[in-house]
């Protein structure tokens, strides 16, 4: 939004906030049943893994309330009903300044058509509750109830470089200096770490 507002080319964008994530577990009636399969994993009835696989099962099973689906055409009109565009996750407690939940939710790029874009939103929401993030929570004593998820979709654009910045050196641990981590492509590959960056920093 600032980047928009600042005069950056953005792609166009439109955002289901954490309240649709909230409201979509409310008007299907699976928050009750999400919480109890947390409540067995944090007892140790049940594995991550397992608690993964049994909430992602149910949020896809679940059909889209009606009114969500309007949210999701308006944003197609916005966006261009024919584009390409690419579906993305932010944890509502994702990088914090004790805590990261970067890298570790699903995005979804190159979507079009209503219902792939539904199951891609789906599909976001049901990695915040990753074997990977639930294990996070656990080893650091964070609050379960509190997991939500925010939507961005966006114009799908084919780059050739793309990269991550980062505000605060976080390998020299200079907060007053930046870093970008950038690849050829889109950006998948360097924020799944499965390539390797080429570095560009501030300071010699």
């Amino acid at each position: 939004y600032l980047m928009s507002q600042s005069g950056f080319p953005v792609p166009d964008w439109v955002v289901l906030g954490k309240r649709h994530f909230d409201g979509f577990l409310e008007a299907t009636k699976l928050r009750p049943k999400v919480e109890s399969i947390l409540q067995d994993f944090l007892a140790g009835k049940t594995s991550g893994k397992e608690a993964e696989e049994t909430i992602t099962k149910l949020i896809k099973a679940t059909d889209f309330p009606r009114e969500m689906e309007d949210l999701i055409d308006e944003g197609m009109k916005y966006l261009g009903v024919h584009t390409m565009i690419s579906v993305r996750s932010s944890a509502a407690d994702e990088d914090g300044s004790a805590h990261s939940f970067a890298g570790q939710l699903s995005s979804f790029l190159y979507v079009s058509g209503r219902e792939k874009i539904i199951e891609a939103v789906k599909g976001c929401w049901a990695s915040a509750f990753s074997e990977r993030g639930l294990s996070y929570r656990k080893e650091n004593n964070l609050d379960f109830l509190k997991i939500s998820v925010a939507v961005v979709l966006q114009r799908m654009i084919d780059p050739d470089k793309s990269g991550v910045m980062f505000t605060c050196d976080p390998i020299a641990k200079k907060s007053d200096k930046f870093v970008i981590s950038s690849v050829y492509g889109v950006g998948e590959g360097l924020v799944s770490g499965l390539l390797n960056a080429d570095p560009y920093r501030d300071w010699k």
